[in-house]
């Protein structure tokens, strides 16, 4: 990777990744069909808020299908829990 270094821009990707929470960390993987990030969005109706009223923060990932990113789900297993 650092003898061939490649642009990269970051950008809202809209609704189906982007919400109004904090997200942060975003991974994408090498063939560029999988995005994974952090959020601090509700994914659940009995979400813990922390102390300064911010939901947890979790872990959702995309997968790119033929009109973009799919809408963002929560990491499977007992991650977010």
């Amino acid at each position: 990777m650092m003898s061939a270094p490649q642009t990269v821009v970051v950008q809202n990707l809209g609704q189906r990744i982007n919400s109004p929470f904090l997200e942060h960390t975003p991974l994408i993987s090498w063939d560029d069909s999988v995005l994974v990030f952090t959020s601090r969005r509700p994914i659940k109706t009995n979400t813990i808020k922390d102390f300064e009223g911010r939901f947890d923060e979790n872990i959702l990932f995309s997968k790119r299908g033929k009109n973009g990113w799919n809408e963002a789900q929560p990491l499977n297993g007992n991650v977010n829990d």
